[in-house]
């Protein structure tokens, strides 16, 4: 699955020469192309189509200057993030909530005129992910039916952030951003709604980004 779309952002840095506190969260709405799509819990009768949807992503990065540095900082340290994807029901491709724990660097490089180059990458754990599923593909006819299922534990997401910083009153930036995101199956089976059982299968994400704002302090 690879999706493509328009987010709002919202950040709020804050660092020393020793310690770094970074708060990020994002809402979007996507156009997500789905391949290999015919299983039985989506049932539906294309392999390849596209659904519309929304994304709500915050991370919150806790890290350790090793530079000692405030004009060129390096930060190494641990990233709580939380995400989740919805999905347009005529199609039945389940909604997407996960949870990470993982460690990540990121920095900047001073460059000439008060520009700063930016970067960061990072790789979390989830340590806790749910599929919710359509209402309509799960009907009351075919008897008691899940609507939710945990997902197994091989869930892995990877980040990454290149981008370039303008320091002005009201700094300006631009910055393109990567998540790449594996999904095991779903722990438990759900009924389609042609009253098939079936356990969704893994699913791996693509989001690309391309961001554009400004910030309300020095290094924001």
């Amino acid at each position: 699955m690879s999706m493509l779309g328009g987010t709002f952002n919202a950040l709020f840095s804050q660092y020393t020469a020793k310690y770094g506190l970074i708060w990020n969260a994002t809402f979007g709405l996507l156009n997500a192309n789905v391949k290999n799509a015919q299983n039985a819990v989506i049932a539906y009768n294309k392999d390849r189509f596209n659904t519309f949807g929304a994304h709500i992503d915050s991370t919150i990065f806790l890290s350790k200057n090793v530079k000692n540095d405030v004009q060129n900082p390096f930060f190494v340290g641990i990233i709580l993030g939380g995400s989740a994807l919805f999905f347009d029901e005529k199609y039945g491709v389940p909604n997407t909530a996960l949870f990470t724990l993982g460690l990540g660097v990121s920095g900047s490089y001073l460059l000439e005129n008060n520009l700063a180059l930016e970067y960061g990458i990072s790789y979390n754990y989830g340590v806790y992910g749910l599929y919710t599923y359509p209402d309509r593909y799960t009907p009351d006819r075919f008897g008691a039916a899940t609507k939710w299922s945990k997902l197994e534990p091989n869930n892995h997401q990877i980040r990454a952030f290149v981008g370039l910083h303008k320091n002005k009153l009201y700094g300006l930036y631009s910055k393109l951003t990567f998540t790449l995101t594996h999904l095991d199956s779903a722990s438990s089976s759900v009924i389609n709604r042609y009253g098939v059982s079936s356990i969704y299968p893994q699913a791996m994400q693509a989001i690309f980004g391309l961001e554009f704002g400004f910030g309300f302090n020095k290094w924001l």
